[in-house]
């Protein structure tokens, strides 16, 4: 009886809910869906990814009603994934709910109203681990006033992300270049000179080695930070509470140009006695440049995993070199992760699961869990000495060789945080077109005290700028007269679209119409244009007047918007960056206008009098466009490569003196025997624009042998604000030549012949027959193509974005591209609606001419023989 009532207990106990609370609890968890901005692909099989990998897993197995994805984003080529990726994902409207937060971006994070306090989770934390995740330099950082400060709302700092890494930048040197060289492969530069002169004896342009590399992008800055800071130099400063200033403009700023410059553009005698112009080749892939063996010294983050993929046997790594008072400084920057603001609508449980992530991914068992990996798979050298020893790894301690932490070390303790005052997002832009305007001005090949007193008069311009636009400093009185200004202009242009509209009207509305709107009449054709009407407002004229209320606000994504009136046009009238844009924009489409415009005309002609082959050659005109746009670009900015061993170098250089010589006089004496032949046959059309190129060719040629500088030197293509927009004009034209000829063939094919037959009874040769035959039958053809050519001259971003990214020194960005980096990478969407608006009145009359002409065109049907 005692058993069997102790086995009835016991059968009652297993049912009840205490039972299920001890044994399944975890079992019964409400599943969420966390999303993250990354997680580590499958098919990377580096040791970073390896350890981030069985950390997620670590994770995912100790929560594992947390189910974790990461979506896809945007990413902007020619700029950093980490600062365009998320803002596109936010601007989007599908941010993750845990974002990646850097320092530069952390002030819009937190005054965009992007992420949420974590200080109801932050102050809970024992103050040892507080101290541990956040170093004493980044706690300013992450300790802020957030957008309540301004309105008093909320006038309390808070925390509004956790570092999980430390990263801070060193030098690496290829020991075997060193030692090719004739240098120390153990001995690294120590100081601003030797690091030109160890520059100089590593670079050999006819190899495609040089000793520094550096970026192409917008915000290549970023490469030369750490001579800033070893000059004692800071990107912003806070005067008072959140009051920030630019400041790179101080003697110590000036010094730092002055060498970055050098290093750039400075003339030496390379020891095979050639003349060389700089140390350092500006390319996107310098990466891989480096590792194959082309790069000299490189700058690389330090991370506590101690660079785990570089050949101590192969590479050496030191603290930056001192600047010229002693000082080893370099950029200091943590990854960090914070909690989006959005996941707080989505519950608690979400909200709890991103902090769990936040917490882990740099808790002491995340760092163990790399340090094993590290370990087992042979990188145990390169791991933490703190982990190590606290694991009992103790016999990699001895392996570890002492300088590489003595770097690591004393660039923590010099290390300066990466500028993270308001709008910084933005400063490594501002620091970087000073230096490309010092290079186009050439102040790195010859200094002197003049040289300087310019580099100082751009640094002072371009910090005013820096505090104007970035910042918002502008004097009220400087204000009042802008807005007087901007007042008119916005009349000026909404005005202008009004009457556009209203001419419109008029010009399509037929001569005998009358004035009322018909419904009942014509009402099945208004009924089969309802869809077009419905899509055509939809996508076109809602985002247009939408536009026109952002353009007066100063808008936000998540917070509300406030009305700033005209302040939005002052601030692009008086923005230099916009009337730069402006002439770059007239420039592009004067050059492919010029360019490109006419060829496909002249091609089309030509392949009509073809006699045989006709579709062959079609076909091989018509294949780049078959490319993708973005692979087309690509593809020639290889060609452009500024090394000896770039395409286009190879060419201009491996042709002699006499071949250039040769090469004018023929096409002079081509010129010329063909202007004496039609003048012979009475086509004095073709004679005289044969002529007029013979003079043009022949000057030219006497003007090639008189300059006589050959063999060419090697051209930095892209970063030559003479040659940057053609270059990035001729991929375009190339891919563009068959479809735009193949239209004019199809014109061409309806023109009759008789016409050609007359003229040739009227004596009429080639040209005369193309300039009073051909060109007036296809005019409509031409001129509407012609007005459509200039408009989308200035909608052209893409292409521009992915060659130069808008450099060098804004030579390059055009208004469109300028649109687009206000918009979505600054965040400024009302300055960037008013831009739009503003381009938008300047093209009013290439549309109204379009529209006059489309007005009058006749449509017909072919008529068949």
């Amino acid at each position: 009886m005692r058993f069997s009532t102790v086995i009835l207990c016991m059968l009652m106990f297993l049912s009840s809910g205490s039972f299920h609370s001890a044994f399944g609890q975890q079992s019964r968890q409400k599943t969420v869906q966390l999303t993250i901005w990354a997680l580590p692909r499958p098919e990377d099989t580096g040791i970073d990814a390896r350890c981030q990998r069985k950390v997620i897993n670590a994770f995912q197995n100790k929560y594992p009603y947390i189910k974790l994805s990461a979506p896809t984003g945007i990413e902007i080529p020619e700029m950093s994934a980490m600062d365009t990726k998320p803002l596109m994902a936010i601007a989007g409207g599908v941010s993750p709910d845990v974002i990646y937060v850097n320092f530069r971006q952390s002030d819009t994070y937190i005054q965009e109203g992007f992420l949420y306090p974590l200080d109801e989770w932050f102050n809970k934390l024992p103050k040892d681990e507080q101290d541990e995740r956040i170093l004493p330099q980044v706690r300013k950082v992450v300790l802020r006033h957030g957008p309540g400060k301004r309105d008093g709302t909320d006038p309390a700092k808070h925390y509004w992300a956790l570092p999980y890494g430390t990263y801070v930048k060193g030098l690496c040197w290829r020991k075997d270049l060193f030692q090719a060289s004739g240098l120390d492969p153990e001995r690294p530069p120590q100081n601003w000179n030797e690091l030109l002169e160890f520059s100089r004896r590593c670079t050999d342009p006819v190899k495609g080695i040089y000793g520094l590399a550096w970026t192409r992008s917008p915000h290549w800055s970023a490469y030369f930070y750490s001579i800033l800071c070893s000059a004692g130099v800071r990107a912003m400063e806070e005067r008072g509470d959140n009051n920030w200033y630019a400041s790179f403009n101080s003697p110590q700023a000036v010094d730092a140009y002055e060498f970055i410059v050098k290093l750039l553009q400075g003339r030496w005698k390379h020891r095979s006695g050639r003349m060389v112009e700089g140390v350092v080749c500006r390319d996107d892939a310098s990466g891989l440049l480096w590792a194959q063996g082309r790069i000299a010294i490189i700058e690389r983050y330090f991370t506590d995993d101690l660079l785990a993929n570089i050949n101590p046997e192969l590479v050496g790594i030191a603290p930056v070199p001192a600047g010229p008072g002693g000082k080893r400084s370099s950029e200091l920057n943590c990854a960090m992760c914070g909690i989006f603001s959005g996941t707080a609508a989505k519950g608690n449980d979400v909200l709890e699961a991103a902090w769990k992530f936040v917490h882990f991914m740099g808790s002491r068992e995340a760092k163990d869990i790399r340090t094993r990996v590290l370990v087992e798979n042979g990188y145990g050298i390169f791991a933490n000495p703190v982990n190590l020893e606290r694991l009992g790894y103790t016999d990699y301690l001895r392996r570890i060789p002492k300088n590489w932490r003595d770097a690591f070390n004393e660039a923590i303790s010099n290390g300066e945080p990466e500028p993270y005052g308001r709008n910084c997002q933005m400063i490594y832009n501002y620091m970087s077109i000073p230096a490309d305007q010092m290079q186009i001005e050439g102040l790195g090949r010859n200094p002197s005290p003049t040289a300087r007193k310019r580099i100082a008069k751009i640094l002072d311009d371009y910090v005013q700028r820096a505090n104007e636009k970035m910042i918002g400093h502008i004097p009220p009185a400087e204000l009042k007269k802008r807005r007087i200004v901007a007042a008119i202009t916005a009349l000026i242009i909404f005005a202008g679209f009004a009457w556009l509209f209203r001419y419109v009207i008029k010009v399509f509305t037929p001569a005998d119409a009358k004035g009322t709107w018909q419904f009942r009449r014509f009402r099945l054709a208004y009924i089969l244009l309802l869809p077009a009407i419905i899509l055509i407002a939809l996508w076109r004229y809602v985002p247009m007047f939408w536009g026109a209320t952002m353009a007066l606000q100063d808008y936000h994504i998540l917070l509300s918007s406030s009305w700033t009136g005209i302040d939005n046009f002052a601030a692009v009238l008086w923005d230099p960056e916009f009337w730069q844009s402006l002439r770059a924009s007239f420039w592009y489409a004067f050059l492919s206008i010029v360019m490109g415009f006419f060829a496909p005309i002249a091609l089309a002609i030509l392949l009509h009098e073809v006699p045989k082959g006709k579709v062959v050659f079609r076909i091989l005109y018509y294949l780049p466009a078959v490319i993708s746009g973005l692979v087309v670009m690509l593809m020639w900015k290889n060609f452009f490569e500024p090394s000896e061993r770039g395409l286009l170098n190879q060419i201009i250089t491996g042709i002699p003196a006499a071949g250039w010589y040769s090469t004018a006089i023929l096409i002079t004496a081509v010129f010329a025997v063909s202007a004496y032949f039609n003048a012979r046959n009475g086509h004095s059309v073709a004679a005289s624009i044969l002529g007029v190129l013979t003079v043009l060719s022949a000057v030219g040629t006497v003007a090639l042998i008189a300059w006589g500088q050959f063999p060419l030197k090697p051209q930095r293509w892209l970063e030559n604000p003479h040659w940057a927009m053609p270059c990035i004009i001729l991929p375009t034209i190339w891919a563009g030549l068959g479809p735009g000829c193949l239209i004019y063939l199809a014109a061409l094919k309806t023109i009759p012949e008789d016409l050609y037959e007359a003229a040739d009874l009227d004596g009429a040769g080639f040209f005369g027959k193309i300039w009073h035959v051909t060109i007036p039958t296809i005019s409509v053809l031409i001129f509407m193509n012609f007005i459509g050519a200039v408009i989308s001259a200035f909608r052209v971003a893409e292409y521009i974005l992915a060659m130069t990214g808008g450099g060098p020194a804004g030579k390059t960005q055009v208004l469109a591209l300028k649109i687009f980096y206000d918009a979505f990478v600054h965040l400024r969407f009302g300055f960037a609606t008013a831009t739009a608006w503003i381009l938008g009145a300047m093209l009013i009359g290439f549309t109204v001419l379009q529209m006059k002409r489309l007005s009058r065109v006749e449509f017909k049907t072919a008529e068949g023989n």
